[in-house]
């Protein structure tokens, strides 16, 4: 896993590795015996875990989620500069709205919400 860290590698998986850390870009199986890891960043969709099991792991990338996003951001212009309140459920998970975890989607969700709406 170092170096893929290292080598800034994108998307990888990893067969056999010494230990799957807890942390919002890696997945493992039931077994330890198979893990996704994801770099993130500039054109890298963040994934989000559909399964696991003993020897696989299932993951879907968020790029269905950003551009869902994306069309929301078009509302909110097309609403500006009228006040907004914008409501719904994200299905997102993330520590700064009092959840006890982040996840992929949450974390996607507070950096769209944190940023100025694209033009």
């Amino acid at each position: 896993m170092q170096i893929i860290a290292e080598w800034s590698i994108g998307l990888s998986v990893v067969a056999e590795p010494y230990r799957v850390p807890d942390q919002p870009c890696r997945f493992g199986d039931d077994a330890g015996t198979v893990a996704v890891h994801w770099a993130g960043g500039a054109g890298v969709p963040p994934c989000s875990l559909l399964e696991a099991g003993q020897g696989f792991v299932a993951v879907r990338s968020l790029a269905d989620y950003e551009l869902y996003l994306d069309g929301l951001a078009d509302c909110v212009r097309r609403c500006l500069p009228r006040p907004l309140i914008v409501l719904g459920d994200f299905n997102a998970y993330a520590r700064a709205c009092g959840n006890s975890r982040d996840d992929p989607k949450g974390v996607t969700l507070l950096d769209w919400a944190a940023g100025p709406p694209a033009h």
